[in-house]
């Protein structure tokens, strides 16, 4: 078990579950998700947004690491997982922009909006 996780997903799991490998492989997913993130996002988000849904993304694969199927990679399972809540942030966005220029064409100001 020396070195990164390889692709086989029982390795994953083996070093998430290891006291001795845990924090080396939880970085290492988090390096990996935040890398995948920044390709896929990183026009469309900050790199605070990024740190954040990393962190997320990894604090959430590994509280439902035990739903991992092993049907794929773990790391292509936590990165569907990442992209997810880059997706919800997106769309929430998305929303409250909408709203926001719904309101101001309704001809109220945006501080008369939110009173």
């Amino acid at each position: 078990m020396d070195g990164p996780p390889t692709h086989d997903p029982e390795d994953w799991l083996a070093r998430l579950d290891s006291r001795q490998h845990r924090d080396a492989a939880a970085a290492e997913l988090r390096r990996v998700l935040r890398a995948g993130l920044a390709r896929s996002f990183g026009n469309q988000l900050s790199d605070a947004d990024l740190d954040d849904l990393t962190q997320d993304a990894v604090a959430r694969s590994l509280q439902k690491r035990a739903e991992f199927r092993g049907d794929s990679r773990f790391t292509t399972w936590a990165t569907a997982i990442a992209v997810r809540l880059a997706l919800g942030l997106l769309r929430k966005r998305k929303h409250a922009a909408a709203a926001m220029d719904a309101v101001l064409a309704d001809g109220r100001s945006a501080v008369d909006a939110l009173a």
